[in-house]
């Protein structure tokens, strides 16, 4: 559930999925997602592919990940956001999804 809490501030809405895009100056809300991300991948399927940029810290304790998300600075804090994103996108497009 926590995860989904996470998540879910970059969805439009639970019923399509979509993901809009969140505001990169809005750290706290983007390290707030990060969290989420820590505990799983939001998409069908594997939680934790071994392709996810997060897959080494999923491995880790819980509060071993989310005092690695503490310690991101601002810039990695963006970098994985857009990461995730990147992917989010890439597997709608691949999947057949919109």
């Amino acid at each position: 559930m926590a995860a989904w809490f996470a998540f879910s501030i970059g969805v439009d809405n639970r019923q399509s999925g979509q993901m809009k895009q969140m505001d990169l100056n809005d750290i706290e809300a983007l390290r707030t997602f990060e969290y989420g991300l820590m505990i799983a991948c939001p998409l069908n399927g594997d939680p934790n592919p071994p392709f996810c940029q997060s897959h080494e810290f999923r491995l880790l304790p819980v509060a071993e990940r989310f005092k690695r998300v503490d310690a991101f600075s601002d810039e990695e804090v963006v970098k994985h956001y857009l990461a995730h994103m990147n992917c989010y996108y890439d597997r709608m497009e691949r999947d057949g999804s919109d």
